[in-house]
């Protein structure tokens, strides 16, 4: 008779059925409710960045005349190449890295007839800040030197003689 005890076999399987039924029920309510904090979506290019550069506001005193974005692959830092933003397209631009003052990616446009996404070469490579959507600003060696003023302060031109004398 012992054999035909109940043992409640069925019962403990739906017990066992209900609470993992709970716990991910949990789960999902957990996920569903920190969503944002779980996905996210990184771009290796520059569609969704809105950390824009400011061309009014450079990084330091003056991009043109001053090194001033600095990252690991030039610690002594770049200059401003360009006055207005280039129209570049987004996806065609890929990040580097973010510079020294953690404000800004730098970019660099990928080789479009490699098969591969890749930067170009590091010797050939151009930098560049995002300004606005499909816009860059170039940085890159010196372009602009500062206007010569001689040390008592007053800008003198060196004309030429209106007429040349014959003496």
């Amino acid at each position: 008779m012992s054999g035909n005890l109940h043992r409640f076999t069925a019962s403990r399987i739906l017990f066992v059925f209900a609470v993992a039924l709970f716990l991910v029920s949990l789960l999902a309510l957990q996920i569903r409710l920190k969503r944002e904090q779980l996905e996210w979506i990184d771009y290796p290019t520059a569609l969704g960045d809105s950390d824009f550069y400011d061309p009014e506001e450079p990084i330091g005193e003056d991009d043109f005349f001053e090194p001033n974005l600095c990252f690991s692959e030039r610690p002594d830092g770049i200059y401003r190449r360009n006055r207005k933003p280039q129209r570049r397209l987004d996806e065609d631009m890929l990040i580097l890295e973010r510079d020294a003052t953690d404000a800004y990616f730098v970019y660099t446009p990928r080789d479009r007839k490699a098969e591969r996404v890749q930067p170009n070469e590091k010797r050939e490579r151009r930098f560049f800040l995002k300004a606005t959507d499909d816009g860059y600003i170039e940085f890159g060696e010196r372009k602009y030197w500062p206007e010569f003023v001689p040390e008592s302060g007053a800008r003198t031109r060196i004309r030429a003689p209106d007429r040349i004398r014959s003496d």
